[in-house]
């Protein structure tokens, strides 16, 4: 008995955790749809076709046009991924687990961070940023990542104390990165969509009526907690947003 007891409440805790369709909406309404203009230039979620999939209770709703429409059960019984990303009758169509590990940040954060690739970075990729290799390099360059490193420090800085060497340090350090190495394409496109799913998530915490100031305040901190590492596949996340 006891032993059922436990797995009830462990079952319990998991569901608690996880995001209903109508917690997703709300997140989106406070956010990308409400002022996409205050995360991202031309951002536009609102006609763009969402599906939130449920697969444990073969559930899947489609958001789109502020309006949200059940689907058919299949579309949830059968969606085994994190997220997808596909045409569906000819439509971009972004579809993501709520019921995945991560919590509602996460998973929030993942909807509009792929929702940007896949609805908004056409322009990026036609002027030629397209994301490079991003796997650490073996045998392991110490030297390029001391660097990078030490630009996410001068950027910090120059945000934190407002510093005005720290920009000079900043671009010291990339100049000095750039002349053995070329991280622009990854730069752009997994940095802009780090940016965008970064002021996403604390609009929806803070909402759209906050000031510039404080908006600004809300985003460096959220930025400075996240922090960074000496990761050649996470630097493109993580450097840019500064």
């Amino acid at each position: 008995m006891k032993t059922i007891s436990s797995l009830f409440l462990l079952l319990l805790s998991s569901l608690t955790f996880a995001i209903t369709p109508e917690e997703m909406k709300g997140l989106l309404d406070r956010s990308v749809f409400a002022c996409p203009e205050r995360i991202w230039p031309g951002l536009n979620f609102s006609n763009r076709r969402i599906v939130l999939a449920q697969p444990s209770l073969n559930q899947a709703f489609a958001l789109q046009n502020g309006a949200m429409t059940s689907l058919e059960a299949s579309v949830a019984t059968s969606f085994g991924d994190s997220f997808s990303m596909e045409e569906i009758n000819g439509e971009k169509t972004v579809s993501v687990n709520l019921e995945q590990d991560g919590g509602v940040d996460f998973v929030f954060g993942l909807l509009v961070h792929e929702g940007f690739h896949y609805f908004e970075q056409d322009s990026l990729e036609n002027q030629g940023y397209l994301p490079t290799n991003r796997e650490a390099r073996y045998p392991f360059a110490s030297e390029p990542r001391l660097q990078r490193l030490e630009l996410w420090n001068s950027l910090r800085d120059a945000n934190l104390r407002n510093d005005p060497s720290a920009l000079s340090r900043a671009a010291f350090w990339h100049n000095l990165y750039s002349q053995t190495n070329n991280s622009d394409g990854m730069d752009m496109i997994e940095g802009s969509a780090a940016y965008v799913e970064l002021v996403s998530i604390v609009l929806s915490k803070i909402g759209c009526d906050v000031t510039d100031s404080a908006l600004h305040e809300a985003i460096l901190a959220a930025i400075i907690e996240k922090g960074t590492s000496p990761d050649q596949g996470y630097e493109s996340y993580t450097i840019p947003p500064l």
